[in-house]
């Protein structure tokens, strides 16, 4: 059973974990973290996995669930790989 406060509320679910500002984008937008004491497994609107999704789990995604992969997100996302990345491209 849902808590109220999530009804018709956009969800986002992550796996492991989730760069800080994709979380703090998503929160000023309004999404709310989904909760494992409080949602079904597959009561989300947006799943940031770390690992590329299988095609099991694209099949499986309903029409309005977005499964997100960006590769090497970390690297951009930590300041002090992004500072290096940067001056590599200099």
């Amino acid at each position: 059973m849902q808590d109220p406060e999530y009804m018709n509320k956009m969800i986002y679910k992550f796996e492991k974990h989730i760069p800080a500002i994709v979380q703090q984008v998503l929160e000023e937008l309004g999404f709310l973290e989904w909760d494992a004491n409080v949602h079904e497994d597959d009561v989300w609107n947006i799943f940031w996995k770390s690992q590329r999704p299988s095609l099991g789990e694209f099949r499986r995604a309903a029409s309005y669930q977005k499964l997100i992969h960006i590769p090497k997100t970390g690297l951009i996302c930590s300041k002090d790989n992004l500072a290096r990345l940067i001056k590599k491209m200099k």
